[in-house]
Parts: C-alpha cells; sequence; structure tokens
C-alpha cells in the first residue's frame, strides 16, 4: 500500500483518541462514544453532532438519511455538544482510519440502501479498501460532502477516496459542496479520487486531486482524479479544481466512459496521463466545458495514435469547449497538445474558447483530430507542434472540419501547417468562414510548407477569411496545396473575399516559393474578390505559386505590393488561367515577370489592370510558350530593368485587343472617360528593349503569332529601342498591328524607335496613328521581314521611319511623313492630316482631313469601337473613323428595338 505524507496529522492537534469525547443526537445529551453506535441509535432524518477532536475510528454502515457535523464542545455533564460548531474549518473533528480496512467497499464507511446522508465539515483521512479508500455509496444512497477534507484513502480496485456505485435502476449520488477537499488518493484500477459507475456527481466550489508540492491523486489505470462510467456529472464553480492527478493509462484528471460531464467555471490543471488525455479522457457520451481552465495537463503515450495533452475523446463521444474556456500549456508526446479526437468523435470549440500555448510533439499542438471538428468564434494561438503537422489544427484524415465565423488561428508553429494542417479523408470541401489565420509558421528547413494552412487532401473553400502575416521556411507562405503521392484527393479550391497580407516565404530551390498560397496538381482553383498584399518569397511567386492545375479563374481580385524572385504577384506554371476585372500593382520581382510569370499552357485576360509593376525582365507580365488572349486591360507605369516594361513575350501566342460591346463582359468607350480606351498601355519603360511590349521567339519548333488589335500607346520608352513595341523573331512569325494610336512615346533623351522590328516573318499594320512620339516610328532592320504598311499617319514624330531596302515591303494608302536615312519610301506624304480634339480625345481627323475617305478597305471597326466605313464605303487613314457608326445607331437603324 502506498505511504501517505503526513498531511493528516494536521488533526494531532486534538488528542487522538480510539473513542469518540462525545456525540449528540437532535438536540441529545453527548452520550454516544462510537460512531457506529450513534448511528445505530439515530433514526432516519437526525443529525449527529460530533465534539471536536481527532479520532481513529471506523464510521460504518449508514443505511438511513442521516447528517454529520462538527458539534460544540461538551459541558461536564456531556450537555451542549449537540450545538453545531459554526466553522468552515473541516479540520475541527477529524476521522482518521489508521491506514486500516473495515470492509470491502468503503474502508471507513459505506452509505447503502439509498440513505441520503450528509457529511459537513469533517475530516476524513488514512484508510483502504477495494473500492473506495474512504466511503463507498452504493444501492441508489445519496452522500453530501459539504466542507469536507477528504484524503490519503487507497483502493486495490477502484475509487481511491470514495467508489459511487449502483447495481439497482435508481443511480447513486454524490455531490460535493461548498470548498469541499478530496486530495492524495490513489487506486490500483480506476478513479485515484472517486470512481463512479451508474451514478451522479455534483461538484460545486470545491478541489479534487491535490496540491503543488504534495503527492498527487493517481489510478493505476484510468481516471487520476475521477473514473466515471455510465455516470452523469456537473462540475461547478469558479473555485473547484481538479488538479495533480495520474493515471496510469488515460484521463490524467477524469476519464468518462458512457457518461456526461458539465464542467463550468473551474480548472483542470497540472494532470498527466501515461497514455491519453492528459486533463480529460472522454470514451463515450459528451464532456462539455464552459468558462473554464485546462492548463499545463500532459499525455505521454507514445504509440502513434495516442495523445491529447488536454483533452482526448473517442468513438461516439463529443468534447464542447466552449464560452470562454481556456485550454493552455498541455503537452502531448505525441498528437493533440490541446486536444485530440478520433475514431468517430465529435469536438466542438466555440464562443471565444482559447486553445493557446499547448506543445504536441508530432501533430496537432492546439488541436489534432481523425473525426469531426468544428471550430467557430475559437482562438488557436501560439501552440506549438516542433516535430509534426499542424500547429493549430491538424485534420488527419478527418470526416468534417467546419471553421466558422470569428475564428483566430495565430502564432502557432509546425513543421508542416503552421496554422491548419488539413487531410479531409471525405470528399465534402472543408469550409472556413469569416476567420483569422495569422503569424503561424510551417518552420522545417526542407519541407516546411504552409505557413497559415496546408492542404493535403481533401477541398477547401475560404470565405471572408484572412491570412495575414503567415510564414514557411520551404513553400505557402499563407496557403500549401499538392496532390502528392500520400493522398491523391485534392480536387478544388475556392477563395471567396478572402485576404494574404504580409505572407512569406524563405525558399530558394527550384521550385519553391508561393509568399501567399503554393498551389500544385489540383482540378480547379477559383480566386473571386480576393486580395493578396505584401506578401512575399525568396524564390517564386510572391503572392502565389500554381502549377499543373486544369483551370484557374481569378476575377474581381488585386495584387498589390507583392515581391518575389520571379512572378512578383503570381508564378503559373503549365495551368490553364483566366483572370478578369482584377488588379497588379506594385507588385516588384527580382527576375522575370513583376505581375505575372507564366510557362506553358493558355491565359485569357479581360478588363483589368496592371500598374506600377517592377522587375528586371517583364515589368507586369512574362508569358513563355502561352496562348494568351488580352482583352480590354490597362498596363500603366510599369518598369523592366532590361526588356519589356509591360509585357515579355517568349515564344508565345497572342492577342491582345479590345472587345467591343455593351454587355457586363465587353467594352463600351463611349462610356469611358476622355482619351481614355478599352485597351492602353501608358508610361511603361524599359532599361533595355520593348518599352511597353517585348517580344522574343528563338524556337525552330513555335511559329509566334500576335496581334495587337485596338489599343492606346502613350508614355511608354525604351533606353535601347522599341519605346513602344520591340518585335523580334528568328523563325518564321506573324504579327499583326492594327488600329492603335501611338502618341508621346519615347524621350528626347533615348530617342528610340517606337515600333522596332527585327522579325523572320510577316508583319501587317494597318490603320495607325503614330504621332508625336521622340525617335523614329518605325524602324525595320532585319532582312526576313515581310512588311505591310496600309491606312496610317506617322505624323510629326522627331524623326522619320525606317525600312530596310533589303525587306519586302508592302505599302498602300498610307500619311506618313518623309522617312529617315536610306530607308525604302512609305508609299504616301499627304502632308498635315489636320487632326482635332473631340469629346472623346485628341487626333481625330478634321472635316477637311487629306486623310478622310482615302483607302478602299480597312478594319471593321476603329478605336472608338465605331463601326467602318462610316456614311459612304472610304475608309479613312489612322486609327479613328470621322463618321463611324456606333453600336446603338445600328441597333436602331434596323428596327431590331422593336
Amino acid at each position: 500500500m502506498r505511504r501517505f505524507n503526513g498531511i493528516y496529522l494536521l488533526g494531532l492537534l486534538f488528542c487522538s483518541n480510539s473513542v469518540f469525547s462525545g456525540i449528540g443526537i437532535n438536540g441529545g445529551p453527548c452520550q454516544y462514544s462510537s460512531l457506529t453506535a450513534a448511528i445505530a441509535a439515530a433514526n432516519a432524518g437526525d443529525t449527529l453532532y460530533i465534539e471536536p477532536g481527532n479520532y481513529i475510528s471506523y464510521i460504518g454502515v449508514i443505511d438511513k438519511d442521516l447528517t454529520l457535523v462538527p458539534g460544540a464542545p461538551a459541558a461536564p455533564d456531556n450537555s451542549g455538544c449537540e450545538t453545531e460548531l459554526l466553522t468552515a474549518d473541516s479540520s475541527a473533528v477529524v476521522i482518521n482510519g489508521n491506514g486500516a480496512s473495515h470492509d470491502i467497499h468503503g474502508g471507513l464507511g459505506k452509505i447503502s440502501n439509498a440513505a441520503q446522508v450528509v457529511f459537513r465539515h469533517l475530516t476524513l483521512d488514512n484508510a483502504t479498501a477495494e473500492n473506495g479508500g474512504l466511503l463507498a455509496v452504493i444501492e441508489g444512497a445519496s452522500l453530501t460532502l459539504d466542507g469536507v477534507r477528504a484524503m490519503n484513502g487507497y483502493a486495490t480496485a477502484n475509487g481511491g477516496l470514495i467508489w459511487v456505485n449502483s447495481s439497482i435502476a435508481q443511480p447513486s449520488e454524490l455531490r460535493l459542496i461548498n470548498n469541499s477537499q478530496l486530495y492524495y488518493g490513489e487506486a490500483v484500477g480506476h478513479g485515484g479520487v472517486i470512481a463512479m459507475d451508474n451514478s451522479e456527481l455534483y461538484v460545486s466550489s470545491s478541489s479534487l486531486g491535490g496540491t503543488a508540492g504534495n503527492a498527487s491523486s493517481v489510478a493505476g489505470q484510468l481516471g487520476g482524479i475521477l473514473y466515471l462510467l455510465n455516470s452523469e456529472a456537473g462540475i461547478y464553480g469558479s473555485n473547484t479544481q481538479l488538479n495533480w492527478g495520474n493515471a496510469g493509462v488515460d484521463g490524467g484528471a477524469i476519464y468518462a466512459d458512457y457518461s456526461n460531464v458539465t464542467f463550468t467555471n473551474g480548472e483542470i490543471r497540472n494532470n498527466t496521463a501515461s497514455n491519453n488525455g492528459g486533463g480529460v479522457a472522454q470514451m463515450q457520451g459528451f464532456f462539455e466545458t464552459r468558462y473554464a481552465e485546462i492548463r499545463g495537463n500532459t499525455a505521454n503515450g507514445a504509440a502513434d495514435d495516442s495523445g491529447g495533452g488536454g483533452l482526448f475523446v473517442t468513438g461516439d463521444a463529443a468534447i464542447s469547449v466552449i464560452d470562454n474556456t481556456d485550454v493552455l500549456f498541455n503537452l502531448a508526446n505525441k498528437n493533440g497538445g490541446g486536444l485530440w479526437g478520433v475514431d468517430g468523435s465529435q469536438i466542438t470549440i466555440s464562443n471565444e474558447a482559447e486553445i493557446s500555448g499547448n506543445v504536441a510533439f508530432v501533430d496537432g499542438a492546439g488541436v489534432a483530430s481523425s473525426a469531426m471538428l468544428t471550430l467557430n468564434d475559437a482562438k488557436l494561438l501560439n501552440n506549438t507542434s516542433p516535430f509534426g503537422v499542424g500547429g493549430g489544427v491538424a485534420c488527419l484524415l478527418c470526416t468534417e472540419l467546419v471553421v466558422e465565423s470569428g475564428t483566430v488561428i495565430s502564432g502557432n508553429e509546425a513543421n508542416q501547417g503552421g496554422g491548419i494542417y488539413l487531410a479531409k479523408g471525405s470528399s465534402e470541401p472543408t469550409t472556413i468562414n469569416a476567420s483569422i489565420i495569422s503569424d503561424n509558421l510551417a518552420s522545417d528547413t526542407a519541407v516546411g510548407f504552409g505557413g497559415g494552412v496546408f492542404l493535403a487532401a481533401g477541398q477547401l473553400v475560404l470565405n471572408s477569411t484572412q491570412l495575414n502575416n503567415n510564414s514557411a521556411i520551404a513553400n505557402g507562405g499563407g496557403l500549401y496545396a499538392k496532390r502528392g503521392d500520400e493522398f491523391q484527393t485534392i480536387r478544388d479550391i475556392e477563395l471567396n473575399n478572402v485576404v494574404f497580407n504580409g505572407n512569406t516565404t524563405t525558399a530558394s530551390s527550384t521550385n519553391q516559393g508561393g509568399g501567399g498560397a503554393y498551389i500544385y496538381s489540383i482540378d480547379n482553383l477559383i480566386v473571386q474578390d480576393v486580395l493578396f498584399n505584401q506578401n512575399d518569397s525568396d524564390n517564386i511567386g510572391g503572392a502565389l505559386y500554381i502549377n499543373y492545375i486544369d483551370q484557374i479563374s481569378i476575377d474581381n481580385s488585386v495584387f498589390s505590393f507583392n515581391s518575389g524572385g520571379s512572378g512578383a504577384a503570381v508564378f503559373n506554371a503549365n495551368s490553364a488561367a483566366t483572370i478578369n476585372n482584377s488588379t497588379f500593382q506594385n507588385n516588384v520581382a527580382t527576375s522575370h515577370g513583376g505581375a505575372w510569370n507564366q510557362i506553358g499552357s493558355e491565359l485569357l485576360i479581360s478588363n483589368s489592370t496592371f500598374s506600377e509593376n517592377a522587375a528586371n525582365y517583364a515589368g507586369a507580365l512574362r508569358l513563355s510558350h502561352v496562348d494568351v488572349v488580352v482583352l480590354n486591360s490597362q498596363y500603366i507605369g510599369n518598369h523592366a530593368n532590361s526588356s519589356g516594361g509591360a509585357m515579355y513575350l517568349s515564344n508565345t501566342q497572342a492577342e491582345i485587343r479590345s472587345e467591343y460591346g455593351t454587355g457586363e463582359a465587353v467594352c463600351d468607350p463611349s462610356q469611358l472617360g476622355f482619351n481614355a480606351y478599352c485597351t492602353q498601355f501608358i508610361d511603361n519603360t524599359a532599361g533595355e528593349y520593348g518599352g511597353a511590349v517585348y517580344t522574343f521567339n528563338n524556337s525552330t519548333l513555335d511559329t509566334e503569332s500576335l496581334a495587337f488589335l485596338g489599343g492606346y500607346w502613350t508614355g511608354n520608352d525604351a533606353v535601347l529601342a522599341g519605346s513602344v513595341l520591340f518585335l523580334f523573331s528568328e523563325e518564321g512569325s506573324q504579327f499583326q498591328i492594327q488600329n492603335g494610336l501611338m502618341h508621346h512615346n519615347g524621350s528626347a533623351v533615348n530617342e528610340s524607335s517606337v515600333i522596332e522590328v527585327d522579325i523572320n516573318g510577316l508583319l501587317d499594320m494597318s490603320s495607325l496613328t503614330l504621332v508625336e512620339n521622340q525617335g523614329p516610328p518605325l524602324n525595320v532592320v532585319s532582312l526576313a521581314t515581310d512588311l505591310n504598311l496600309i491606312n496610317s499617319i506617322f505624323y510629326n514624330n522627331s524623326q522619320g521611319p525606317y525600312v530596310d531596302f533589303a525587306v519586302s515591303f508592302t505599302r498602300a494608302c498610307n500619311n506618313i511623313q518623309n522617312p529617315q536615312g536610306t530607308s525604302q519610301s512609305m508609299g504616301g506624304n499627304l502632308g498635315d492630316p489636320i487632326f482635332v480634339t473631340d469629346g472623346r480625345g485628341p487626333y481625330r481627323l478634321a472635316a477637311n482631313s487629306p486623310s478622310l475617305d482615302a483607302c478602299s478597305s480597312g478594319p471593321s471597326t476603329d478605336l472608338d469601337g465605331l463601326f467602318r466605313p462610316g456614311s459612304n464605303a472610304m475608309y479613312d487613314q489612322g486609327a479613328f473613323e470621322m463618321d463611324g457608326i456606333g453600336l446603338e445607331d445600328i441597333i436602331f437603324a434596323s428596327g431590331f428595338q422593336n
């Protein structure tokens, strides 16, 4: 038998007696010298008054309704003890079993036969039994301990201090109230303090277990303090404590099986389980805690599936941590530092409950689940999994994870998935709503993926959620998702009204990055109303890295102030993407693609703006081996240190055009402001070539096809050549430039060409207006170029155009200023085209312009979206048709409106 410490020696303040000084019943004389005699003499409902003292005695069997209280000191005639000693000090009367065992059940006494018994302000100490080292409550009986101290009990089976059991339909009951203290129990089996079966427990403002610096309560198997089987427990009160319990298997403080527990306003602290549930192990039934603190508990299980430093739940059981409950600084040797749920269980954390400062040496420092987990207005803060995944949350093939409004997952750390590790075990998507995931870290130097969220399996939907200031040493500062060898079930990710702000990754290896998000090999990615701001990658994809995705849709989103090596906003490889109504601004790449860098597949951009982005190459957009269509988009103020101020197109099929109409997805120039156009390249610059666009094709396998249809170009500049366009191709490419207005490009310092042509292929130029630019408007130097120039106006540029005599050159119906040097003739110089400024902007033709109705053919619309030709069958030169017909005029003229 365990040797107890000397706490009970407090009783030696009194004389130790084997007989009582006096016990009175209901106001009678203090005539009884033993409890057994007084109990035998008492009637149901009586009160026994015990004179103060420290007694070595046995209570015996109580099978009737009785109350036992301290009495006042007796007079010499044995009168007076019948008055209750009004004291909260339970040490006035000490009943000490002297380590003896008087019954197989209840070392000091047994309550039976449905009796209702109250002990008030007594100390029960030092006894032994098979079940219930001090007391046993059986056969539907009820025991209330009111301000009682019970300690130093030993059970060779269950219930170190008290065993509560009922084999009949009526459950037995134990009530602990008014600062009762049950300390230092030990059971070889279950329940170091209390073991219950088919019974009920009520605890109010009382303490169970042990105290700091003294021996704890111990169960050799389950429930270091409480063991509950087929029972109900309500534990309440701000002074209620379940501390310093120790279980040889599960449940350092509480083990509950087929039992329901409500725990409110108390604390469960400094308990230890050798396997699962350092604080609580819930096997069946439910455990609900409100306004409580579960702190400093430890689960030491070594098995891979063990854990639950604070709480453990399994089977058809549920744990609810709600209403400002704190689960703090708990430790699991394996999984779930705060909570661990497995095998069909349910965990709910809600209403400002906080899971903070917990540690799991493997997975899920805050909470880990392989079953069902719901977070609603929960706080998971500063939890750490130093050798595993899911610092805040680990969903390990869980059946369901729901994260609802107000949840904050912040400051957590793990090797992977610093905030959340999500490996969903079912096909239903995981939805995270209106939550904050911030300041989390994926710390492994090799595989530190997903600082905020690591998606390993399942589908993910983020709604109105913020991912801020998360960091990954390897990939995916905010979000990481990859379908790999272990899991093949990632299909779709949907981001709606989400913010990625200040997330980072420090990876420098090839194909690593994604400061905001790293997403690899999934079916579909939907990005709707999302802000990527101030994310950073030391390598590629400052805001977003995407690779091998079947379809990407980005709509109404903003990428701003992101930075990275290549693709400061987005790096996309081998993924078909659509960008609509989105903005890329102030992103900076140290290598290629200030806003977007894509290799392979297809790209559609519509109604979007790229502004103030910068890179060494491709200030805004770098595309390689891509089929791209760009509709109605703006490129403003982008810069490349080398080439491609706005775009760098390599071995790419591109069509950059204005799509006219009055519908939602098209552009109506009449609704734009003064001198504004559906497609614009404004104030883009390059340190070498291609102030707006640089094209490059060196592949003998690819035939490059580029079309610029309906564009406005002004304020662009390049130091060496091509202030607007630099077209370079070695193998049979085809280029088309149509309906473009280019004015005030270049600079007096550089005097570089506006359009530089060095291609082996065909260039068709038609209906262009190039006026008041610095440098030659056109410079064609490649002898392998086939050039067609029709219906265009080059006027008042600082230099004339140049086309080498060896170039195959077809020109017709132009008004071109005199060429420079030894250039070929431009095929027409009608003199001043006589421009006017109208309500739409400058460089329209006046009524007396020589360029009016000068051509017999031309494109079907002009730069303002007006239909050509106008009132007669002839076409105007340049980008604008003076009498062009608007779309609404066509509709009403046809009578279609009727």
